[in-house]
């Protein structure tokens, strides 16, 4: 085996993962990487004891799909490794953790009406950027799309007749196309009209480039400081929000699968459900009440 130094078999894992896959998932896969050599310090991180004591220590700190996150990182870092005659392959064998829908399901916070209204109280419609940011809010509060389908958006994307947006590229490559309700559609256009310069993306930054998921989240976090919001404010939190308001709608699972781009009705029930559960717990005991 090559004795090639960690810093540079990552920049390799690096060049060949961006050959095949999106740029949040390099950049997701790589996050964990570096948090595992950092962990490794003078171990040396190649050897299957060096990553079995690791992700002990992940699994004492961390939840059970925190620690899936970062094997399924380790996992394909070790398989390029082996691939790449660097080492062998560290992870063989070693089996993911088994996640029940409890473990695998964030408990996202849910967003009412007064918080909606809060976040839109501090972005100034006099500036573009309060245009911006409240056109981005009501993007979020009105469609089911991931910080990336959003940010990712391109002006030709808006379907100004047909009140329709169309991600072209989304999670797994699903193209799939979201509703823009008026209140939303009145928000970009305002917005669209303001902005200082014209690019082809429809989310301008303040360096006048294309707005990226990280900057959305940024965002988020900043005007929920404003608005006095003490619970997390974050982009996937409003995709399970939205999800919620589909199933009180009536809707059935496979209409909000094909909504919310994903490919089966299994993926799209991990979204609320804890919330779900519990409003028809409170349902129920009302109907036993009389």
């Amino acid at each position: 085996m090559i004795a090639t130094p960690p810093l540079e078999a990552r920049r390799g894992f690096e060049l060949t993962l961006g050959a095949s896959h999106r740029p949040q998932t390099v950049r997701g896969y790589l996050e964990h990487l570096d948090v595992y050599l950092h962990w490794c310090g003078d171990r040396n991180p190649y050897v299957r004891d060096t990553v079995l004591a690791y992700l002990g220590d992940v699994a004492v700190r961390c939840s059970r799909s925190t620690l899936a996150t970062y094997h399924k990182a380790l996992r394909a870092f070790f398989a390029w490794c082996a691939t790449e005659g660097i080492c062998a392959n560290a992870m063989q064998g070693i089996k993911p953790p088994r996640l029940s829908p409890d473990d695998a399901e964030r408990d996202a916070p849910v967003y009412t009406e007064a918080d909606r209204a809060a976040l839109l109280a501090v972005c100034p419609p006099w500036t573009w950027m309060g245009l911006r940011n409240r056109a981005l809010i009501l993007s979020l509060w009105h469609t089911p799309l991931r910080a990336s389908e959003l940010t990712g958006l391109l002006v030709t994307d808006v379907d100004w007749e047909g009140m329709e947006i169309t991600v072209r590229s989304g999670k797994g490559g699903v193209r799939y196309t979201v509703v823009m309700p008026v209140e939303m559609a009145e928000a970009v256009h305002r917005y669209l009209r303001r902005r200082p310069t014209e690019i082809e993306g429809l989310w301008l930054s303040e360096k006048g480039t294309m707005m990226t998921p990280r900057a959305l989240s940024l965002t988020l976090k900043r005007l929920a400081r404003r608005a006095g919001i003490t619970q997390s404010v974050y982009p996937h939190a409003f995709r399970h929000r939205w999800r919620i308001q589909c199933v009180i709608m009536g809707m059935t699972d496979v209409e909000i699968a094909s909504l919310m781009g994903q490919r089966t009705v299994r993926a799209t029930q991990g979204y609320g459900r804890k919330v779900l559960q519990a409003q028809a717990r409170a349902r129920y005991r009302e109907r036993l009440a009389g």
